[in-house]
């Protein structure tokens, strides 16, 4: 017989407290746990795997810790291939052994592990310590033939398959948000000849604060990597202009310009809308953030339409604006075991993609009882940036409140107030698709874990 030690007692009972971790939900101890006892394992095992090819017979080492032992007679064949591996060391793994320690010729002779426990009973875990331990700390200890290497590890599959810790949990995510869209640039859309001053300006479309909602629904996994959908909608952001122009005529700056007779005030109206569904997959890594990618779709739609009130007719204009992307978007989201300054309650997320852009504009201006439409569908590709900051609260063990600053800016879309200097109502063409729109604001969730 020749032996060859390897102390490894310190390293089952990390194992140990990595399994009470995992069934008390910390996870950001629960996965640095895994990755330093991995990486000694691995580090362990390559070390003795070496050790037993080349290192002498050493009977005088010191005593603990896990001994494997080779029969040179019975488990190394005439051509030096090991045939067989026997673990020795009872106070670890007595299963291992008959009572007297010999190892088990076939499968269907290996007790339950947890046979001093009769309220555990294979198929039927009730206690993810034990189960996690049995999956991970005696998982690199497998010894005996082939046959009973693969009953083992099936067994000890099957206390994973059904250990609580590990099954898959449900995360529901009911928000609201309360966001504003950015102004407009400067931009004079209609103007007095008699008094430039008095204008019709873009950039004076004072949009209102808003409510919105923001759903989602994730499917994770024992090690936090996640399948995330969510649904953010954003509408009715309106607002309203109105010019006294004193009964004077009317500059419209289109391309080239169109004049109307006395007009005594104009009327606007400017409303936006965003709509939005993505899926995501979240994976959890070592490093001070973890990746997201997946597919987003939104829809982005606008409406500017105006009065010019006159005697004996008035005349109106209106423009609308629809743009569909879709496309597929990377991210980083913060990591439990880094938390930003020093704080665990705290999180952040940043995301884009440059998406595909059915991008489609109607303007129509109707003067009397003659109008004209002028129609255009400028395929285009835009780009979508989502970021935020926020703040976390447990309130229970599977539910929790969640609070912060969003926001999430689209660019290289059609707006509708850009639309009007690119039109030529003479020959009905014109179109502009290189604006840019941004909403921000606040939002609070509720979180509950099944």
């Amino acid at each position: 017989m020749r032996h060859v030690q390897l102390t490894r007692l310190q390293l089952l009972s990390r194992v140990s407290r990595c399994a009470k971790c995992l069934s008390l939900r910390n996870r950001a101890i629960a996965v640095r746990c895994w990755y330093t006892v991995t990486i000694r394992a691995l580090t362990s095992f390559v070390v003795l795997a070496c050790c037993n090819a080349v290192c002498p017979a050493d009977d005088d080492r010191a005593s603990g810790g896990v001994t494997m032992s080779l029969d040179a007679e019975d488990s190394i064949g005439a051509d030096g291939t090991i045939l067989s591996e026997v673990i020795v060391d009872s106070s670890i793994e007595p299963w291992l052994r008959d009572e007297n320690h010999e190892t088990f010729a076939d499968e269907s002779s290996i007790p339950w592990p947890f046979e001093d426990d009769p309220s555990i009973v294979p198929g039927d875990i009730d206690c993810p310590c034990q189960a996690c331990q049995a999956c991970s700390g005696q998982r690199s200890h497998t010894a005996g033939n082939s046959s009973v290497r693969d009953e083992l590890l099936r067994r000890r599959q099957n206390a994973c398959l059904h250990c609580p810790g590990t099954r898959p949990r449900l995360q529901f995510r009911l928000g609201t948000v309360y966001m504003n869209r950015l102004d407009e640039d400067f931009r004079v859309l209609m103007e007095s000849t008699d008094n430039p001053l008095r204008q019709l300006n873009a950039e004076n479309f004072d949009f209102d604060w808003e409510p919105g909602m923001d759903l989602a629904i994730s499917l994770v996994c024992w090690d936090d990597d996640r399948f995330e959908f969510r649904v953010l909608g954003l509408q009715e952001y309106s607002a309203e202009q109105r010019i006294d122009t004193s009964s004077s005529p009317v500059r419209i700056n289109s391309a080239p310009p169109v004049f109307t007779p006395s007009v005594q005030a104009i009327d606007a109206q400017y409303m936006s809308e965003l709509n939005g569904f993505e899926l995501n997959w979240h994976w959890v890594t070592y490093v001070p953030f973890n990746y997201l990618a997946g597919f987003r779709f939104a829809s982005f739609d606008e409406e500017l339409s105006a009065v010019l009130e006159a005697s004996p007719e008035s005349f109106g204009y209106q423009t609308t604006t629809s743009n569909d992307l879709y496309g597929f978007q990377i991210g980083l989201t913060s990591a439990p075991d880094w938390p930003l300054f020093g704080c665990h309650c705290l999180s952040w997320f940043a995301k884009a993609g440059i998406f595909g852009n059915d991008a489609r504009q109607r303007t129509v201006l109707q003067t009397g009882t003659i109008g004209q439409v002028v129609g255009d569908s400028p395929a285009t590709s835009s780009v979508l940036w989502e970021f935020g900051l926020g703040l976390n609260l447990p309130i229970h063990d599977c539910l929790r409140i969640e609070g912060g600053y969003s926001a999430l800016i689209l660019d290289r879309i059609a707006i509708a107030g850009d639309q009007l200097s690119k039109i030529d109502f003479l020959n009905a063409t014109g179109s502009h698709n290189r604006g840019t729109a941004m909403f921000h604001g606040a939002g609070l969730a509720l979180v509950w874990t099944h």
